[in-house]
């Protein structure tokens, strides 16, 4: 019992690493590319660059959870339950996905504002599944050749 305690916290763990790093690239994507970087032009549309930053963002972020899951798991269960996680979350978040309106977009946007306004394409959200997890799963062979 003591064993699928500390899988679950590590897996809940390995989560928070994921929304750490997925808040922080991101914000990190909009001070370097700005709003005219992050969108096609007077769209709310996702720019290429973006798109391709944010394929980085799923597997990095994946790794990086894979990683704290890993060390704190009491075995490899641990990892295949953040897995999971991912997995039903990202799923979760297709099935619930609302495109936000279309329109011109104003040359001076914030960045909370850009984020809520982004129409990101339906491809990103069903890659970052299988990236999710492979994302994961590499971030725990990494944290096991330590």
């Amino acid at each position: 019992m003591k064993s699928v305690l500390r899988n679950l916290g590590a897996a809940v763990l390995g989560y928070v690493a994921v929304a750490l790093v997925s808040f922080v690239l991101p914000t990190i994507m909009w001070l370097v590319l700005g709003p005219d970087g992050a969108f096609r032009p007077d769209s709310w549309d996702t720019s290429p660059a973006w798109n391709v930053g944010w394929i980085v963002v799923a597997v990095v972020g994946a790794a990086a959870g894979g990683f704290v899951c890993a060390k704190v798991a009491a075995d490899r269960y641990g990892v295949w339950i953040l897995v999971a996680l991912l997995l039903v979350g990202g799923a979760l978040s297709l099935a619930f996905y609302v495109p936000a309106e279309a329109g011109v977009r104003p040359a001076d946007v914030g960045m909370t504002v850009g984020m809520g306004a982004a129409r990101i394409p339906t491809w990103i959200g069903w890659l970052n599944l299988p990236l999710a997890a492979v994302g994961a799963l590499l971030g725990a062979r990494i944290a096991q050749q330590d």
